[in-house]
């Protein structure tokens, strides 16, 4: 007869579970609990199966008698939590972490690991009472201090911000390699979003310096650098960003460092990060066209028909192919450092001819002036939280009778507009813009776009179209500082925050603006300059 062994048991209910046969890995791991009651790991999996069921209650009395057997085993699920977190597994460390404080909920480490792992997703909300706690059980501890400062940052509360980093400073040992380049530079960081980008370069310098391969501190020192209009310095700390996987590797730098021709060369641009980075840095295909390249653009074929009809640009392919018939290339936002300038031929996209003369045909017969409006960017994005605008913030803008809006906006803050006042207009054109090149033709349409820090300000940009920006306090690095225009965008007007979140007197502002702007158009002529 086989002989029941706790090995045998848990190996069999692990086999069952990864199986999908979840019940039957519970039956297991009961058994093997009833035989073995004094075997810590037997307790240790059945409660993470529970968990898994959502049976709370009986996962967190596993754990404890897991944990009243052997407390080692309380340390499994914290460091797969900080393994994962490492490697980028954010999901997976949030669930595992979530494991560790049901063994123990005061686990400053795992509160800590967890928090950073929260904000990391943009849960900023949910990160800070864990950061807290967690500074609360190890007060000595820096990192707690300057991950706590790090989430405050993220939440605007930056006065806040900068007396935990001061305190994450103050509990540094210098002796540590890598601890002065990490407050260093998370104090830099807040330094940035307090809009002190002057000071941020010298915090951010000194982290470099003490710890010349600490990638985080050589990108927020490009930020910081390109905010400040330092764009030499800028672009050149900015190659230390995260790369898409393909990396060149027939640069077009070295061949032009070497004095060589690019006549009848077929150079591939890859597109990186967002859409709205695509829309901007792809007017660097027309320099390239006049010094004879063939510009192909490796990009989401979801905008290949717009790329496609982009100034300099020959051909789109998609961002996964092979790849392989090229002579060079490059990344897109290498292309600043590599020319040394910023080309603002506008416009360098065009829209589709039929769709314009459809949408112009569409807003014919209004005679107030035509504005399209966007209020908020994609969700996902980290910076989202302070360049979006709640809808109603710019109610009292839309409620004038003189102008007539359209959302240009798209997604779920579409859901925003249901919340507002009767007497506020604007027109839904959701259903009927399908896609990015309706969005272009549509805004073609329009006298002027009005619009958040996302993607359809670039679009309008790129159009040519009149376009006012509106922007938060601390405004992502590409607008610097203090300006009310763009070298990016010749027909653009930036509007900002005077103030962290304060939405309200960018709104007022907005608002003169566009009755003054009525008041210089000729009575029936509602073309905009």
């Amino acid at each position: 007869m086989t002989e029941i062994t706790q090995e045998g048991l848990v190996s069999a209910a692990m086999a069952e579970y990864a199986a999908g046969k979840t019940e039957a890995a519970v039956g297991l791991l009961e058994s093997a609990v009833s035989n073995f009651p004094s075997a810590a790991l037997c307790h240790y999996h059945l409660g993470t199966i529970y968990w898994s069921q959502s049976r709370m209650d009986d996962a967190v009395a596993c754990f404890e008698r897991a944990r009243d057997l052997d407390p080692a085993v309380a340390e499994i699920p914290y460091q797969k939590g900080v393994e994962c977190a490492r490697e980028g597994e954010l999901g997976d460390a949030e669930s595992w972490l979530g494991l560790a404080l049901a063994f123990r909920p005061d686990h400053a480490f795992a509160l800590l690991c967890l928090g950073d792992v929260l904000r990391r997703l943009g849960r900023v909300e949910d990160a800070l009472p864990l950061l807290e706690k967690a500074a609360g059980l190890v007060p000595e501890y820096w990192k707690a201090h300057s991950d706590l400062a790090l989430a405050l940052c993220d939440a605007d509360r930056l006065l806040e911000a900068a007396s935990a980093l001061e305190t994450a400073s103050r509990l540094h040992l210098p002796d540590v390699a890598g601890r002065d380049a990490t407050v260093a530079c998370n104090l830099g960081v807040v330094r940035r979003f307090h809009g002190r980008p002057y000071d941020a370069i010298k915090l951010l310098t000194e982290s470099v310096r003490l710890a010349p391969d600490f990638a985080e501190a050589h990108l927020n020192l490009a930020f910081a650098l390109l905010q400040a209009g330092r764009f030499e310095e800028g672009w050149h700390e900015y190659e230390w960003r995260p790369k898409i996987a393909l990396s060149p590797h027939r640069p077009l730098e070295a061949h032009l460092q070497a004095g060589l021709s690019l006549e009848g060369k077929t150079v591939l641009l890859h597109e990186e990060q967002g859409l709205g980075d695509l829309i901007q840095f792809v007017r660097y295909a027309i320099p390239l066209e006049r010094m004879g390249a063939k510009v192909v653009i490796a990009c989401n074929e979801a905008v290949h028909s717009l790329i496609r009809n982009a100034r300099g640009v020959a051909d789109v392919v998609p961002s996964d192919d092979s790849l392989s018939l090229f002579d060079l290339n490059t990344h897109l936002l290498s292309l600043p450092r590599i020319f040394h300038s910023v080309p603002a031929e506008v416009p360098y996209l065009q829209a589709d001819p039929e769709r314009v003369a459809a949408w112009q045909k569409k807003f014919a017969e209004e005679k107030r002036l035509r504005v399209g409006v966007v209020w908020g960017g994609n969700p996902g994005n980290s910076y989202d939280r302070r360049r979006s605008i709640p809808l109603a913030h710019l109610a009292p803008l839309l409620s004038n009778p003189q102008v007539a809006f359209y959302a240009l906006q798209r997604g779920p803050r579409m859901q925003e507009l249901d919340q507002l006042d009767a007497d506020v207009k604007i027109v839904n054109l959701e259903e009927e813009c399908d896609g990015i090149m309706d969005t272009a033709a549509a805004m073609m349409g329009l006298d002027l776009i009005i619009s958040a820090d996302t993607m359809p300000a670039h679009l309008a940009g790129a159009l040519g179209k009149p376009v006012w920006l509106l922007l938060p306090f601390a405004a992502d690095w590409r607008w610097m500082l203090a300006r009310e225009d763009s070298p990016w965008y010749p027909g653009m007007r930036l509007f900002r925050q005077r103030r962290p979140g304060e939405w309200d007197g960018v709104v007022e502002r907005v608002a003169r603006a566009l009755d003054e702007r009525r008041s210089l158009l000729p009575l029936g002529d509602l073309e905009m300059a």
